[in-house]
């Protein structure tokens, strides 16, 4: 199993939680079925786009100042 975490900002906000909520039924649904299959460990949804490169740097960013305040 694999831990999934969700990233809060400085402010204690999830940028997640933000996006999620603006979604339709049928896209969070998705998205939640996908977030549990990467969970059990099957990445076999799991495909980078080039239109997703924007959201891949956000991400990364993110990643980076989680482990920046982490320390």
């Amino acid at each position: 199993m694999i831990r999934i975490l969700e990233y809060l900002d400085r402010e204690g906000r999830s940028v997640y939680a933000k996006w999620f909520e603006s979604l339709n039924h049928v896209a969070a649904a998705k998205i939640a079925t996908a977030l549990y299959q990467l969970s059990e460990g099957n990445f076999s949804n799991v495909n980078t786009k080039q239109r997703q490169q924007a959201a891949i740097a956000a991400a990364l960013e993110r990643w980076r100042d989680y482990q920046r305040r982490k320390k």
